[in-house]
């Protein structure tokens, strides 16, 4: 299953505030065996709202570590993730150009899923929203 939001975020030294929505959902055949073909646009009222908060650990030696905690407000229930990106100053500080997408791990408690997130200023591609079935 792939899922998207928009996360607005600010910094208040070293601590993160802020709220995301869900805006895409892709779980085709082969990511959920009860579909065929299962994409979603979420648009308006239909997005489903999460407040984060977070922090980011300063480390000389080591990459500096960004933790997020999301807490979404679903059609059905509340459900908590929890992300975590390790920030190579590589990339940063000593490198002609600076990274644009990091990925991490997150931790769901809905169904105790855990996984791969990146994390990106560019938005990432998404399919074209579509249903196949009986007309």
């Amino acid at each position: 299953m792939e899922l998207q939001h928009n996360l607005f975020l600010r910094l208040e030294g070293n601590n993160i505030r802020g709220a995301s929505e869900k805006i895409y959902e892709d779980s085709t055949y082969g990511k959920r065996f009860t579909h065929s073909r299962h994409v979603l646009k979420y648009t308006g009222k239909h997005r489903a709202r999460a407040q984060i908060e977070g922090s980011i650990q300063k480390n000389i030696f080591g990459p500096d570590i960004l933790t997020l905690h999301a807490t979404e407000y679903g059609e059905r229930r509340q459900s908590t993730i929890y992300c975590r990106f390790e920030l190579r100053k590589n990339f940063i500080f000593f490198s002609d150009r600076k990274a644009t997408k990091f990925e991490g791990d997150f931790y769901s408690m809905v169904a105790d899923q855990k996984g791969k997130v990146w994390l990106s200023k560019e938005p990432f591609p998404q399919s074209i929203a579509e249903i196949k079935g009986k007309v």
